[in-house]
C-alpha cells in the first residue's frame, strides 16, 4: 500500500541565498517509487527509487522560491499517486551586533543600574540576555517588536568595576551575536 510521502527539511527558517534539502519519503520501503517535486503547481524535480528517501537540493534566494512545496509519490506502473502536505520556507535576516547602554543611579550605599538592549537590524523576535562578566543575570527576554531589552539592577556601592554585554538572537540558528562589553 502506498501512504501519503512525507516532505520535510532540517530547518523553515532560512537566509536569502541558501542552499537546502528538501527530503520526500514513503513508510513503504519495498516498494520502486518515482518522486516529483513541486513548487506552486510547477514541476521542479523527479527522483526514482526503492525504499530510501529522496533528497531534492535547492537554493533560496528570491520570495517565490520560499513555497509551498509538494512532493508527489507514484508506484512504478501503477495509477496510485499520493501528494504530501505542503512545505514553506521563511526568510529570516540575521540580527547584527546589538548596542547595550548603561545608565547608573547613585543612592546613598546602593547603585540603580539600568542595562538596555537593542539590535537594529534582523527578524523579530529578537530574544536579548544579559551577562555581568560571562554570566547570565537575566533569562531570556523576547522582544517582538524593536524596542530595547532592559534590566534593572540594584547593587551595593563598593565602587567595583563590573562589565556587562548582551546577547541577541532570532530564529536563525548560529547567528546570535554579542555587544560590547561596558
Amino acid at each position: 500500500e502506498l501512504l501519503s510521502p512525507s516532505l520535510d527539511s532540517e530547518t523553515k527558517v532560512v537566509l536569502r541565498g541558501q542552499n537546502v534539502s528538501l527530503i520526500c519519503s514513503n513508510q513503504n520501503k519495498s516498494l520502486r517509487i518515482t518522486y516529483v517535486l513541486f513548487r506552486h503547481e510547477k514541476h521542479l524535480r523527479t527522483h526514482d527509487g526503492k525504499g530510501e528517501p529522496m533528497i531534492f537540493n535547492l537554493s533560496i534566494s528570491e520570495a517565490h522560491e520560499l513555497g509551498p512545496y509538494k512532493c508527489k509519490a507514484q508506484v512504478s506502473n501503477c495509477s496510485v499517486i499520493k501528494y504530501s502536505r505542503e512545505f514553506n520556507f521563511t526568510f529570516v535576516d540575521p540580527v547584527i551586533t546589538p548596542v547595550l547602554n548603561i545608565h547608573v543611579i547613585n543612592i546613598e550605599t546602593d547603585r540603580h543600574i539600568i542595562l538596555r538592549c537593542i539590535s537594529f537590524n534582523g527578524s523579530l523576535p529578537i530574544t536579548y540576555t544579559f551577562f555581568e562578566k560571562d554570566i547570565a543575570i537575566s533569562q531570556p527576554i523576547s522582544k517582538h517588536v524593536r524596542e530595547p531589552a532592559e534590566l534593572n539592577i540594584t547593587k551595593n556601592n563598593t565602587g567595583e568595576g563590573e562589565e556587562y554585554r548582551c546577547k541577541a538572537k532570532n530564529k536563525l540558528p548560529d547567528h546570535e551575536r554579542y555587544s560590547q562589553p561596558v
